[in-house]
């Protein structure tokens, strides 16, 4: 494997579903700085493959376009196969709404040579657009900008050299959306390899549903519809339970961001019914170990 990273080994897998009016911006980000794109399209919708057709020929990028909703870790997937068949080293992995900045790659490019193997999986602190705070401390002025070693790091941003997904596989397709990212950071854990983080800010994201929370409570907490919920609730518990004899704290976190999420549906949030009942069927489904498309 070569160990300089460099645009022309890295191939960017962009999944989207029914992306909003400031994707072909965002996507453009991307491609100033990663020229082998593929966008993965769930939507199932010949609107929107006309649109992206038209951004894809623009960019020159390859589109799948996926006949149904087929979750965002067979997209993941199907990006992977398509890197291989590239001849990719590397692969970089974004959502549709994220906002990388211009020295987004010279970050992750420099960062990753510094690991000795070609096992480790690395993720790019953010600015999260509702606080307005990074995702971690950033660097104090002067000093070496090290890597952060980390339990978990978001799907949007990851950098994931080719060797480590020959080695430990693919996304899990049936968590169809949550804790894809989480449950494939906890996997290479587990084989123990590193799962990394640059402190330098390389973009900005947005978690959860685009509104203010009500109070300083709600703030913390990211505002999801229900179907939602039920995966948020249900693979959590899942890879809490697949988990847990090494991530232990990490298990606990979930089960405590459940309850957590519970109070905040019943005292602030809308539709509660809808939401409450969806949890509980995540719960259900969670501790039958049921996984899979609702």
């Amino acid at each position: 494997m070569n160990v300089k990273i460099e645009a022309k080994n890295c191939c960017g897998v962009v999944v989207t579903f029914f992306p909003d009016k400031d994707f072909e911006k965002n996507f453009a980000l991307i491609y100033q700085q990663i020229k082998n794109l593929v966008i993965v399209d769930n939507s199932a919708s010949g609107h929107v493959h006309k649109r992206l057709d038209g951004i894809a020929e623009t960019y020159n990028a390859t589109l799948i376009k996926n006949e149904k909703n087929l979750g965002v870790g067979e997209a993941l997937n199907q990006g992977v196969e398509y890197s291989k068949l590239m001849g990719a080293e590397w692969f970089f992995c974004f959502d549709q709404d994220s906002q990388i900045r211009p020295d987004f790659f010279d970050i992750m490019s420099r960062a990753a040579p510094s690991q000795t193997n070609s096992y480790f999986l690395l993720g790019c602190n953010y600015i999260d657009e509702k606080s307005n705070r990074p995702r971690i401390t950033l660097c104090k002025q002067g000093a070496l900008c090290e890597l952060v070693e980390r339990k978990t790091v978001i799907t949007s941003g990851m950098l994931i050299p080719m060797p480590l997904v020959e080695l430990i596989g693919g996304f899990r397709a049936d968590y169809f959306i949550d804790s894809v990212d989480h449950e494939y950071c906890l996997r290479v854990r587990k084989r123990n390899y590193p799962v990394l983080m640059t402190r330098e800010i390389g973009m900005s994201h947005l978690i959860g549903d685009n509104q203010s929370g009500l109070n300083r409570f709600t703030s913390l907490v990211p505002r999801h519809n229900s179907i939602r919920k039920y995966y948020m609730t249900r693979n959590a518990l899942l890879t809490a339970k697949e988990y847990w004899s090494t991530e232990k704290i990490w298990g606990l976190k979930q089960l405590v961001r459940i309850v957590v999420e519970t109070l905040s549906v019943i005292l602030f949030e809308d539709d509660k019914r809808g939401k409450l009942g969806a949890m509980v069927k995540g719960i259900r489904d969670g501790i039958k170990q049921q996984s899979g498309a609702l």
